[in-house]
């Protein structure tokens, strides 16, 4: 499904922005799969996080419209 080809991470950057980042460069790199589901926990393995940023990122994402939320999981929106 993912792999870990995404952006690195300084001492001083926010975890969640790390992973905003990080996730948006998969959307716009289409490495995530329009309708595949997201997981928070697969996601924060390839990061290298605990699972709290990549919520609030994955938040983030809904709110602007990049991703949507259905029953507790998360998927992209195909791209045109």
């Amino acid at each position: 499904m993912l792999t870990g080809d995404f952006l690195s991470t300084n001492a001083k950057e926010d975890l969640e922005d790390f992973a905003y980042r990080s996730l948006m460069h998969m959307i716009v790199e289409n490495k995530l799969r329009p309708g595949e589901p997201i997981l928070e926990t697969e996601l924060a393995k390839i990061f290298k996080v605990s699972r709290t940023p990549v919520r609030q990122a994955l938040g983030r994402l809904v709110a602007e419209g990049f991703l949507e939320k259905k029953k507790r999981l998360y998927h992209s929106f195909p791209r045109s």
